[in-house]
């Protein structure tokens, strides 16, 4: 029996015998469309041994080594931005940019707000919801009001958030996978965001049309020359350097500390995914 679809090549690796990287934990779980296995991964402790090859310092390279052979790209978490990141040591250099709102849509998670809140607008939920007493209350009366009004419309929210809704929730947790790397690729080369190389025809096509039918109705001065701005240089592909990442620090630690208007928790998702992305490449080699 093959058990790759487990990520394992037989049941030898998921029997306990001391030396296991991951075990089955004996539980299998499912919503409806979904199917989980639940596993166990070794703790471990310290730097693997893949990390410690490349345990590197500022002193380990020099401005001629890195101009020639590396892809400098300084990079700085925020808060509207997931990252800002300065391409190469030229002042022309390139700039790229993962805003938080962009991120979340890569998730999918904007597309099925707009759509669940539509949702429950038709069939009343959101009424019913906004309408529950709060549970955050030291006085029993007012605890006791809120656990009898869910109680009331228990039936209502459990037919509403049913087993309908798993493969939402299935395609969420996709899109929670795939954003992360899909912004370090962003990060390391580009994507159909810098690369124009990589947009479809037909989207360059309506472009080019709605950019000469303004033209035909745009009025004819030309505009009035202003002092010369720094400009960030277009995409250059660089296949043969290897992308040195520099970070900032200014968020290390802050990452989930709110303010009022702006999401957090992303900052951690770009670091970690280029840690797994580091050590893939590491293992491959």
């Amino acid at each position: 029996m093959s058990f790759n679809f487990l990520g394992t090549c037989s049941i030898s690796e998921l029997t306990p015998n001391g030396d296991n990287k991951e075990l089955f934990g004996n539980i299998v779980r499912t919503d409806g469309f979904s199917v989980d296995f639940l596993f166990y991964k070794r703790q471990q402790s310290g730097h693997g041994a893949l990390f410690q090859k490349f345990d590197l310092t500022l002193d380990d390279f020099s401005l001629d080594e890195v101009d020639n052979t590396y892809l400098p790209i300084t990079l700085d978490p925020g808060r509207k931005s997931v990252f800002t990141a300065a391409i190469g040591l030229e002042y022309n250099r390139q700039v790229r940019r993962c805003t938080t709102s962009e991120y979340y849509h890569m998730t999918g998670s904007t597309q099925y707000s707009t759509k669940l809140n539509r949702k429950k607008a038709v069939t009343g939920i959101d009424l019913i919801e906004s309408q529950i007493p709060s549970p955050k209350t030291s006085r029993l009366e007012i605890y006791e009001l809120y656990t009898a009004y869910t109680l009331n419309n228990l039936d209502a929210l459990l037919a509403f958030y049913g087993s309908e809704t798993a493969k939402d929730r299935f395609m969420l947790y996709q899109g929670t996978q795939r954003a992360p790397e899909t912004m370090a690729n962003m990060l390391t080369h580009g994507t159909a965001k810098y690369n124009h190389k990589k947009r479809s025809k037909a989207r360059k096509r309506k472009r080019q049309r709605k950019k000469k039918k303004k033209g035909k109705n745009a009025n004819q001065q030309q505009p009035t020359k202003s002092a010369k701005k720094w400009k960030a240089d277009k995409y250059l592909e660089s296949p043969r350097r290897v992308p040195l990442i520099v970070f900032g620090a200014g968020m290390f630690g802050k990452d989930v500390v709110k303010l009022k208007g702006q999401r957090c928790g992303v900052v951690g998702y770009r670091r970690s995914s280029l840690q797994a992305m580091s050590k893939a490449m590491a293992e491959r080699h």
